[in-house]
């Protein structure tokens, strides 16, 4: 009986194995220590300028009621960027919180169209803005298909289902089996 739970949980993890899943179910968790103190936004002042445009990053610190937290330092790091977006020159760029927990610091998009990410990291969190150089965005179509470009795959799920299937088979021929023999 010990062999063929054996077989069984063998079955079972090649399954999972071969869907692609593994790495999802083996993932781990992780946390900042210590923990962050209340909470931290940020804004853009224009979050579809045009290339080359000023635009204001903002940064507000919460402490854990709520309230503003003055004094906090707030820094601001260019992620991403399709080229030449700078807070004077640096990708990096540091302000002090005033009363109102509010810090500011002027971005310029690059010249090049697109998506410039600003990381925002202070005592209270860490946070992220998006500005999209350029204008809006085209929305994509919709009615359709997914596009090819998904994240996700589905075939690794359907190839998981089909194997989660040929394990309960294969366990309930078991399962008949000793019931018929016994």
């Amino acid at each position: 009986m010990r062999s063929e739970i054996a077989r069984f949980l063998i079955m079972l993890v090649v399954a999972v194995a071969a869907a692609g899943l593994l790495p999802t179910l083996a993932s781990t968790a992780s946390a900042d220590y210590p923990p962050g103190v209340g909470s931290l936004s940020a804004s853009a002042s224009d979050p579809a300028p045009a290339p080359g445009a000023a635009v204001d990053i903002s940064g507000t610190a919460l402490d854990s009621s709520g309230k503003p937290m003055p004094g906090v330092v707030l820094d601001f790091m260019i992620t991403s960027q399709p080229g030449g977006a700078s807070f004077n020159g640096s990708d990096t760029a540091s302000a002090v919180t005033d009363a109102n927990g509010l810090a500011t610091v002027r971005l310029t998009t690059g010249s090049q169209p697109g998506t410039v990410v600003v990381r925002v990291a202070g005592a209270s969190g860490v946070t992220q803005v998006t500005v999209r150089s350029g204008g809006p965005q085209q929305l994509p179509k919709t009615g359709g298909l997914p596009s090819s470009d998904a994240s996700t795959p589905v075939w690794p799920v359907l190839i998981g289902l089909a194997a989660l299937a040929v394990i309960t088979s294969a366990a309930e021929t078991l399962g008949n089996r000793r019931r018929h023999n016994s």
